[in-house]
């Protein structure tokens, strides 16, 4: 396997642009579709992939983490699926490191694999915000079983057990999100080339984070990958930036320590 690397970083008229890129070569191939689509996904990873900070804001009491999309009908077009969403152990630990006295998010009960063990703090299909409260609670039972049952929530949480002995995470349900920033994760189709009779694909992987009321486009991740039949189980290559790099809210959002409380500041 042969990757190609590339590392830079340029700030132009305020705006930071950077990238590094991990690269798997393509299969060589003589035929034409397959050079053009092969030239496509490459013109894309050198002039698109990578990512783009507008404007960073401080003092954001939460964010709306939407759930992962997939776009492959076009983005003008209705999602073609929706993951489950919500707000696990990864984004519950970013929203304390980040000071966010909340994070809201869609979950879907419905697409919780079966037989897997719980770790999520919803626990039905609806709109949740998920935020400290006081402890003594009683809604405090279910972040308890996670915290003495799932590994992911021991290692994630152990660096505040101070905090987490005085207050606990639970997510309530909301009618309406209220956030003013939302994180959108999505995958877009870009093409569908052919492969010696059989469809390929082209997609993007986008992340981005956005201001909800005038639809600022705050900060932009790009990442491409193409895929061809029968080859490696159609996956043949991807470019992405590097695991440092990767576009987290906390590269563009960050709370107060004076706001983390109750969640209930609008």
């Amino acid at each position: 396997m042969l990757l190609v690397g590339a590392i830079g970083v340029v700030l132009v008229s305020g705006v930071l642009w950077f990238r590094t890129e991990m690269r798997e070569a393509l299969p060589t191939h003589s035929d034409p579709a397959i050079i053009a689509s092969n030239e496509l996904y490459e013109d894309l990873c050198e002039n698109k992939m990578g990512v783009t900070v507008h404007r960073k804001v401080t003092g954001v009491d939460g964010y709306l983490r939407h759930s992962e999309r997939l776009f492959f009908n076009g983005e003008d077009q209705p999602p073609t699926d929706v993951a489950r969403g919500g707000c696990t152990a990864v984004c519950l630990q970013q929203m304390l490191e980040q000071n966010f006295s909340y994070v809201e998010a869609p979950y879907n009960a419905s697409r919780e694999r079966s037989g897997i063990f719980f770790n999520e703090l919803a626990t039905a299909t609806g709109k949740f915000r998920y935020h400290l409260i006081d402890r003594p609670d009683s809604k405090c039972q279910r972040f308890d079983r996670l915290m003495e049952s799932n590994g992911s929530y021991q290692r994630r949480f152990a660096g505040f057990s101070d905090l987490l002995s005085q207050k606990c995470i639970v997510a309530d349900e909301v009618e309406q999100f209220s956030a003013a920033y939302e994180m959108r994760m999505d995958t877009l189709r870009v093409a569908e080339p052919e492969y010696l009779g059989a469809k390929g694909f082209i997609d993007e992987v986008r992340r981005s984070v956005v201001e909800r009321k005038s639809g600022e486009v705050l900060a932009m991740q790009r990442t491409f990958m193409i895929g061809i039949p029968n080859f490696r189980n159609s996956l043949a290559a991807h470019c992405a930036v590097s695991n440092e790099d990767w576009l987290e809210i906390g590269h563009v959002l960050d709370g107060s320590p004076n706001i983390r409380g109750n969640g209930d500041r609008d």
